[in-house]
């Protein structure tokens, strides 16, 4: 079966305060009237035969740890990680995160159930590892690090740029030339267990290696994703398993239909939103309206958005802007989406009327091959928003089971 969609791709440019939306539709589903009922599993995904490239997001089915630990030896080792993220692809074998130069970044790969060596699926993670941990000279110390889309974003008191494509994913402790007596140890056995590590995985993007077949993808049996810490130069331990076979994540590539935008691909917002918002507020919306037409007969619909930019924190329905400022700028406005008009309440993390990024929606629908699809974004701000150019993209997908 063959992918029958449209791409699109909205474009803007305001300044000083503005949202570029590109979303392009690959859409399929088809009657109406469509009616959100809930999302879906957020460890499934649907997306359309034949894609590419970035797909959308999984919902970590483990989204924080925490670990205390002992240190066997004081050393610090130069220019080694400290801390990283191991993969099982197979019982008992042990390796270190795949790089694929086709998506520029290192990930876990899971296959199609019918075809699995055929095009497959790369997750990527995003999150962040915060340490404490106590010198040899008693004085606690702080580290951290994040990382988005399987790429670091920010660190303190670490670095990772190591020569090797497989350490992408793992983070060396500073200083880099190492130091002999740098952690509190107990020798032989480390229990002492005066260290710590709080682990955060917000959430795994999903990309495609090749073009996808139809079916389902998910994790062969017996593989697992999790991190370690070497506490000696010959000795690492590992975190509780993050990701597994056992969780049952599964995207489903899917039929796909003719779509045609019938609103202007330029979705632009009021320029003047620079404020302090003391509480999430919605600035503004605007209303995106597509033709559907599809021949296929309906089992389960479902709607997926892919946001290419960063998901709010906490939040499986808000998606930041980006800015190319030079000027450090934390706080950021961010995009909503939802079926129908809604007031400020859209803007909270979650919302219920509120379409996910993450996993795909579900949709109830009457049965019809032709309709028109609306789809509204909200713009949002919480906190203390600057004056300055702000983009984002957005890809939407309607498709059917």
């Amino acid at each position: 079966m063959n992918k029958r969609a449209l791409s699109t791709k909205y474009r803007n440019s305001m300044c000083p305060s503005m949202i570029k939306k590109i979303g392009g539709y690959g859409l399929s589903l088809f009657l109406i009237p469509i009616v959100f009922l809930h999302s879906a599993n957020a460890l499934e995904l649907s997306v359309p035969i034949g894609s590419t490239g970035y797909l959308g997001e999984v919902t970590p089915p483990v989204g924080s740890i925490a670990l205390e630990y002992g240190m066997v030896m004081p050393v610090l080792e130069a220019n080694t990680p400290y801390i990283g993220f191991q993969w099982e692809p197979y019982r008992l074998v042990i390796q270190s995160i795949p790089f694929y130069p086709e998506i520029g970044r290192a990930g876990v790969a899971i296959y199609n159930k019918s075809n699995p060596k055929g095009a497959f699926i790369v997750l990527a993670p995003s999150g962040y590892g915060l340490f404490r941990y106590k010198r040899a000279n008693g004085a606690y110390e702080n580290a951290s690090f994040s990382f988005s889309r399987s790429q670091t974003t920010a660190m303190t008191n670490m670095y990772n740029d190591f020569s090797s494509n497989s350490d992408k994913l793992s983070w060396g402790l500073l200083p880099r030339q190492g130091n002999s007596n740098f952690f509190s140890a107990r020798y032989v056995d480390g229990s002492d267990k005066v260290h710590s590590l709080t682990l955060t995985i917000s959430s795994y993007s999903a990309y495609a290696i090749g073009p996808l077949e139809a079916g389902e993808y998910a994790m062969r049996d017996g593989s697992k994703f999790y991190a370690y810490i070497n506490v000696s130069p010959n000795f690492k331990i590992v975190t509780k398993t993050l990701l597994s076979s056992a969780d049952n994540v599964n995207i489903k590539a899917l039929k796909a239909c003719d779509v045609i935008p019938q609103t202007s691909t330029n979705i632009q917002f009021p320029t003047q939103i620079a404020k302090n918002y003391a509480t999430p507020t919605k600035l503004a919306d605007n209303l995106a309206s597509i033709s559907v037409n599809c021949p296929y007969a309906n089992k389960n619909i479902y709607l997926t958005l892919s946001p290419f930019n960063n998901l709010v924190s906490g939040s499986e329905t808000g998606m930041e802007l980006s800015t190319s400022s030079t000027e450090n700028i934390t706080t950021l406005p961010y995009v909503v989406a939802s079926l129908k008009s809604a007031q400020s309440n859209i803007c909270q993390a979650n919302a219920q009327e509120a379409l996910r990024f993450v996993g795909s929606n579900k949709l109830a629908q009457q049965n019809m091959k032709s309709f028109t699809q609306n789809i509204i974004f909200n713009l949002c701000a919480n906190g203390n928003i600057k004056a300055n150019k702000y983009t984002g993209a957005i890809n939407v997908a309607i498709l059917i089971e």
